[in-house]
C-alpha cells in the first residue's frame, strides 16, 4: 500500500479524526487553557491560570465561560463518536451530512480557542504579565484542526 493510498483509505481517517478529536477534547477539560505569572521586586511572585477546572471553581463569576468549554469539547467528542461509528460499521458508514456537521464543530472549536488565546494575550499584555497557552488551548486548535482536515477527507469521498 503507498503513503497516497494509506492516506485516501477510509479506517486511517477515521481513525486520525478519532484519535484527534478524543485527545483535543479531553485536554480542553482537563488542562489549563492560558496561564499567567507576576513578579514584583521586593514583595513577591504568583501565578493564575484559567481553564475548566478554574472555571468550575469560581462558578459565578465564570458561567459565561463554561458553555464554551462544553461547546468546544462537545464538537469535538461529537467527532469522536462519529469516527468510532464510522470504523465499527464500514460497509454502512454516517451519512455525508454528519460528517459536515463534525467539520462545522471542529472549526468553531478551532475559532473559539483562538478567540480565547485572543482575548487572553490582550489582557495579560494590557496588565503586563508573562503568561503562556496551555494544554486545552492547543488540543482545542490543533486537534480541532486536524479534525476538520479529516472530517474534510471523510466528506470529500
Amino acid at each position: 500500500m503507498s503513503f497516497n493510498e494509506f492516506l485516501e483509505s477510509k479506517t486511517s481517517l477515521y481513525v486520525g479524526s478519532l484519535i484527534c478529536s478524543l485527545l483535543g477534547g479531553i485536554f480542553l477539560l482537563i488542562d489549563d487553557f492560558a496561564g499567567w505569572y507576576w513578579y514584583i521586586w521586593g514583595t513577591g511572585y504568583g501565578w493564575g491560570w484559567i481553564g475548566f477546572s478554574s472555571a468550575l471553581e469560581n462558578l459565578p463569576d465564570s458561567i459565561l465561560i463554561l458553555p464554551l468549554f462544553f461547546l468546544a469539547a462537545g464538537g469535538l467528542f461529537y467527532s469522536s463518536v462519529l469516527s468510532l461509528l464510522g470504523l465499527i460499521n464500514q460497509e454502512n458508514p454516517p451519512g455525508k451530512q454528519f460528517n459536515f456537521i463534525g467539520i462545522i464543530l471542529s472549526l468553531i472549536t478551532v475559532v473559539i480557542c483562538l478567540l480565547g488565546g485572543f482575548i487572553v494575550a490582550i489582557e495579560m499584555i494590557i496588565e503586563d504579565l508573562e503568561f503562556w497557552y496551555g494544554g486545552a488551548f492547543w488540543g482545542g486548535v490543533i486537534g480541532g484542526a486536524l479534525t476538520a482536515l479529516f472530517m474534510f477527507l471523510l466528506w470529500r469521498e
